[in-house]
């Protein structure tokens, strides 16, 4: 029996990247639709799921046509009505546009939407907590069987936090652990033979401990009595980078992002006493095979045609002037402190809460945390944002600000800083004294797990091992930061719900906000041309080692006039290599 698995396809619905304006190949729906149609073939079917995430994440998302005077239909829906998806799991980001237009997307939904952990505020269920699917296997002897597979769902319990503007007073999100063992031993004392979990999580970092509502607890999952498949995500790994094949325990995969990777597990099952059980299987992750240069990859014609009257109207409405820039905004260095798009983003967010607590009062200085979101890495070689001297237009925004979070802000004290320092300094390996061309980024760590806090100056001690020292020298307008000091922090809904594992001061610390979005920001930001005070500015460094030097990979485009900052030429995946001198 053949299971196939997406996830957090955030309306990629097209290979299309909205905000750089360009093909971006290998990736979308409509491409990834023939490999799903390849894999059903080969095993005569196939059940297919999705583990959420599914509806936002680009502008395609709001496009909301009404079909003939009927209710209006989301593309993204209409598209896994057309590959006939069988069970679908919601994630946190389809509550990112409100409880309104969720349920105008699903109202056209062909199959059944779960979602076991979340409660209305009533106590009751607010979704499908679980489904039941009579899937036709045929045996080896070609007799025909039916198999009766149980699917449930579950998303972070953060959710509350990362969308409470929407979900405050009419949703609660419980532990996800909890939600899925009751859904377990339901769906097994109803007749499942199979249990699949679509679990919009990803894995734990080895070491945490305890993990009642933890966002991350794929591992956990997978070890739960009675599972036989889980889908993970959330994380946009991708997972297993080979096949694996098992006689033992649960299935595991975790099929990366913006429909980078087909998931499929292969089950052995056996009757056993009246019951079909799992005896063997095998996990494996299939992408669309690359193309020559100039070519594109083969599309469903359906999917395609969904997305492409809207591509037009999109790209004309993103077109539009929103600012001025008058030097060249980038994220090619950010992940080594040189990113005037980052250093403008720092500034606007600052300065927007800055006049927000001002009007209410409060006068302790304001830092802001800004995250490397667009910075290479998993996300590939197109993965930066570029913004040349001219007109700023409403993509670019989106570009330098890919997921519209809302802005957020908490109490800090000094040592709480120190905190945050050190754990966004994990990204950089430990280098050491006299290493020559040494990779810098530990490619475990994703870009958009890195901050930067803007409005302090400090360098990082890459002969450290990652954790607690790493950040050095951190001063706060020219003197030395004092572990009592105390600060507001602006942050985004992410980082504040628990995103990226950062070191967050108690909840009632949190400062309450206008809901306000951080893309919002820069867009009123903008209205000022964005100028010479986004030059460099000595934010933060590498602490100096004489005689090391040290390798990063950044984009083809991207290009340096710093003596210690050297290209090596094309690196693997169409990234550049730069040669860093310490």
């Amino acid at each position: 029996m053949r299971l196939l698995a997406t996830t957090d396809l955030h309306a990629q619905l097209v290979p299309w990247d909205f905000y750089a304006d360009r093909s971006i190949p290998g990736r979308g729906l409509s491409c990834l639709a023939v490999e799903i149609a390849k894999a059903r073939a080969e095993a005569g079917g196939a059940l297919l799921f999705d583990n959420g995430d599914f509806l936002t994440g680009n502008p395609l998302a709001d496009e909301m046509p009404d079909a003939a005077g009927g209710p209006p239909a989301n593309p993204m829906v209409r598209a896994m009505n057309h590959l006939r998806y069988d069970a679908v799991g919601l994630g946190n980001h389809e509550f990112s546009h409100g409880l309104d237009y969720l349920g105008r997307c699903l109202a056209e939904a062909r199959f059944p939407v779960l979602a076991a952990n979340i409660r209305r505020a009533d106590g009751e269920p607010a979704y499908q907590a679980h489904a039941m699917i009579a899937a036709q296997i045929t045996d080896t002897s070609g007799a025909p069987h039916v198999v009766r597979v149980g699917v449930t769902a579950a998303l972070p319990p953060q959710t509350m936090i990362w969308e409470k503007s929407h979900l405050s007073g009419r949703l609660w999100i419980g532990d996800i652990l909890a939600a899925l063992r009751l859904q377990v031993r339901q769906m097994r004392a109803a007749g499942a033979d199979l249990v699949v979990v679509l679990a919009h999580s990803g894995l734990a970092p080895e070491g945490w401990g305890s993990t009642r509502m933890r966002a991350n607890v794929a591992q956990a999952v997978a070890r739960l009595a009675g599972v036989d498949v889980v889908v993970a995500g959330h994380t946009h790994d991708a997972l297993p980078a080979r096949p694996v094949e098992s006689r033992s325990g649960a299935a595991l995969v975790l099929p990366g992002a913006l429909a980078s990777h087909l998931g499929v597990v292969d089950l052995e099952l056996g009757l056993r006493r009246g019951r079909w059980r799992v005896l063997g299987h095998r996990s494996e992750l299939r992408t669309v095979p690359p193309v020559a240069l100039g070519q594109t990859a083969p599309e469903d014609a359906v999917l395609a045609s969904l997305g492409s009257p809207a591509l037009a109207r999109i790209r004309r409405q993103l077109d539009t002037v929103v600012g001025q820039a008058q030097v060249r905004l980038d994220t090619h260095f950010a992940l080594i402190g040189r990113s005037r798009a980052l250093h403008f983003v720092g500034r606007a967010v600052r300065d927007h809460l800055a006049g927000v607590l001002g009007a209410a009062g409060v006068d302790l200085p304001v830092l802001a945390a800004v995250a490397a979101t667009r910075a290479g890495g998993r996300g590939g070689a197109a993965n930066y944002a570029l913004i040349p001297p001219g007109p700023i237009r409403e993509r670019d925004l989106g570009s330098i600000m890919p997921f519209d979070d809302r802005l957020a802000a908490t109490e800090i004290c000094g040592a709480g800083v120190m905190r945050w320092l050190d754990h966004a300094a994990a990204i950089f390996r430990q280098i050491g004294p006299g290493a020559q061309d040494a990779a810098l980024v530990d490619p475990e760590v994703p870009g958009f797990l890195f901050d930067a806090i803007e409005g302090l100056s400090y360098r990082i001690d890459l002969s450290a091992p990652p954790g607690p020292g790493r950040a050095r020298d951190v001063a706060w307008q020219g003197r030395p930061l004092r572990m009592t000091d105390r600060f507001i922090l602006a942050t985004s809904s992410h980082r504040m719900g628990g995103g990226g594992g950062f070191p967050l001061p108690p909840a009632r610390r949190e400062i309450t906000l206008p809901p306000t979005r951080l893309r919002d920001v820069l867009r009123q930001a903008v209205r000022l041309p964005v100028g010479t005070q986004e030059d460099l500015c000595p934010v933060w460094s590498f602490c100096p080692m004489p005689g090391t030097s040290v390798v990063l990979d950044t984009a083809a485009e991207a290009v340096s006039s710093s003596d210690d900052l050297l290209s090596l030429g094309l690196a693997p995946g169409g990234f550049q290599r730069f040669r860093l001198h310490l």
